[in-house]
C-alpha cells in the first residue's frame, strides 16, 4: 500500500518535465556528497546490497503470509486436532525460518563491517 502511494511521487520527482530545477537536483547531490554517498559509479557492493535488501523484503512478505495462513488454519480448525497441529507447525516453522534468515543477515553484516573496518580505520559502523 505504501509503495503504491510513494512510487508515483518518485516518478514525478525524477521527471524533468515536472519543473524540478537543476539547482534542486544539485542540492540533493551536494547533500549526498556531504554524507559521502556516491551516485556516479555504484560499486559491486552497492549492487549486492540492493539485491540482498530486495531478497529480505521478499522473505519478510513470505514470513508474514505464512504467519497469517498458519494462524487462520489454527483458528478455523474447528476442533480438528490434525488442523490445529498443522497450523501450529506452520507457525513454528515460519518463525524458525525467519530467525535463521535474520541471523544470517546479522552475521553477514557483522563480518562485512569488520572487514571494512580492518581495511579502512575511518569506516563508520552503524
Amino acid at each position: 500500500m505504501v509503495v503504491g502511494l510513494v512510487a508515483p511521487v518518485s516518478v514525478v520527482a525524477a521527471d524533468p518535465s515536472t519543473g524540478i530545477t537543476q539547482s534542486a537536483l544539485d542540492g540533493l547531490r551536494d547533500a549526498g556528497d556531504g554524507a559521502q554517498v556516491s551516485t556516479d559509479n555504484p560499486s559491486i557492493g552497492a549492487y549486492v546490497g540492493r539485491i540482498i535488501s530486495q531478497i529480505l523484503v521478499v522473505i519478510s512478505v513470505v514470513f508474514f503470509v505464512l504467519m497469517v495462513f498458519g494462524g487462520v488454519m489454527w483458528m478455523t480448525a474447528g476442533g480438528s486436532e490434525e488442523r490445529v497441529t498443522s497450523g501450529q507447525r506452520l507457525l513454528r516453522n515460519a518463525i524458525i525460518g525467519f530467525m535463521v534468515t535474520a541471523a544470517a543477515f546479522l552475521i553477514t553484516r557483522f563480518v562485512t563491517q569488520v572487514v571494512y573496518k580492518a581495511a579502512d580505520p575511518n569506516f563508520i559502523i552503524f
